[in-house]
């Protein structure tokens, strides 16, 4: 099993317990990293929170509201989009305007992004997955070089831009996704 990390859409920020009139709809899942796309989703207004897959610590003394990252939606999405402008590549313009229409769609915006982490940061026997977070978090508000940096090597496309693009997380837009968001599961799991 590959450890995925997952972008969703919510109408509540997380808060660790059901909430009534919680939406979750999931967006995408990716293997073995935190694509760019995600993380300039929830870079705007980002908070760290609970995680929805992840109930509980396998150690009781790692803090829980502290698994994962959610940002709003609607700036999120218009960073993303404000990326893609400057994305001249043309063999880029298809999955960009793929990735448009999927994220556009009304259904998919529901005030937040969310980006659970957390079965990514478990495969580190280093660090604790809320300190993980907390590092993924602080990233989000440099973000900038990173972006400039992969929109020229996309644009300059050659093979490391193909790469680049192809590790962007663009492509991976589906609304089923390996985690049922409504059937959470211990981390110790």
């Amino acid at each position: 099993m590959a450890n995925r990390t997952y972008l969703f859409a919510c109408n509540q920020k997380p808060t660790g317990k059901p909430a009534p009139g919680r939406t979750i709809i999931g967006l995408s899942e990716w293997n073995y990293d935190i694509p760019l796309a995600y993380r300039i989703l929830v870079s705007v207004n980002p908070e760290t929170c609970f995680s929805s897959i992840w109930t509980e610590p396998a150690d009781p003394s790692v803090v829980p509201q502290h698994m994962a990252v959610v940002g709003a939606s609607e700036p999120g999405l218009a960073r993303l989009k404000e990326v893609f402008t400057r994305i001249t590549l043309p063999q880029a313009q298809r999955v960009i305007n793929a990735s448009l229409e999927f994220l556009d769609r009304p259904d998919r915006k529901l005030g937040y992004y969310f980006l659970e982490p957390a079965e990514l940061f478990a495969m580190d026997d280093d660090e604790e997955i809320p300190e993980l977070n907390r590092k993924l978090f602080a990233s989000l508000a440099s973000l900038d070089e990173e972006i400039d940096d992969a929109v020229a090597a996309i644009n300059a496309g050659s093979e490391e831009g193909l790469q680049v693009f192809r590790d962007f997380g663009f492509g991976n837009w589906s609304t089923v996704l390996y985690h049922d968001i409504d059937e959470p599961r211990p981390a110790s799991a």
